[in-house]
């Protein structure tokens, strides 16, 4: 039930604040960024829970190697697909949707950028989950519905919808610190290769980045519109 509340929280929150031709554009853009994420989390489901769970018997130090491991080689891979979607997810509204909903462009690199951190627990709750730590998944969303509903109408009245949207973007950070903790409980210290991984995907998405500029197209984040309740 958290779980739920909390990834369809924001929708009923702008809902009364925003108009539904913007809440139409904020579905569209919130959809094409998140498809990195449901990329991973289907695969963590699918595969590295099973995979992981086989593994959950064996002492903490040899497991910890073995998740680890797994671990690297799925952050590199949505790492890159992040960083491709913030570079080409404006380019992509432009030239396929009308004008209409050209405003979706920008809100796709924020939405983008804040998914790093969810690919950063996502890869961990399947392991916390291998060893029947399933608490730790409610008590994460749990703060992260209280986040989200405190967060995003404060943003909003000071920075319209790019304030509501980083608000979005930001919310779920208390599931990350959750499974931090949970990790560092279990045995399964991450923090080390959270950070590696981070610096990573920093200077994968400064390369997109820089051939964006070589072609002549500017950054993919917003210049600040619709500041205030516009």
């Amino acid at each position: 039930a958290l779980t739920f509340l909390a990834s369809q929280s924001d929708k009923l929150v702008l809902a009364k604040l925003t108009t539904l031709q913007m809440l139409g554009i904020y579905g569209i853009a919130f959809s094409l960024s998140d498809l990195p994420r449901q990329i991973i989390q289907m695969f963590s489901g699918k595969v590295g829970f099973p995979f992981i769970a086989k593994f959950s018997h064996k002492p903490r130090p040899e497991f910890r190697k073995i998740v680890l491991k797994y671990r690297m080689m799925v952050l590199a891979v949505g790492a890159v697909m992040l960083a491709f979607t913030i570079c080409i997810g404006d380019i992509f509204i432009t030239h396929v949707y009308d004008k209409r909903y050209h405003d979706a462009a920008w809100m796709i690199a924020i939405f983008a950028i804040g998914l790093w951190h969810t690919l950063l627990y996502n890869t961990v709750t399947p392991v916390i989950m291998s060893l029947q730590k399933s608490h730790y998944n409610a008590i994460g969303n749990l703060f992260y519905c209280i986040a989200l509903f405190g967060l995003l109408p404060v943003s909003f009245h000071f920075w319209g919808m790019v304030g509501a949207v980083a608000a979005v973007a930001i919310s779920d950070l208390p599931v990350y610190f959750v499974n931090v903790y949970a990790s560092y409980r279990q045995g399964l210290g991450m923090l080390r290769q959270d950070a590696l991984m981070t610096v990573f995907f920093l200077l994968t998405l400064a390369a997109g980045l820089g051939i964006r500029h070589a072609f002549g197209v500017g950054l993919p984040f917003p210049a600040f519109p619709h500041l205030g309740h516009g």
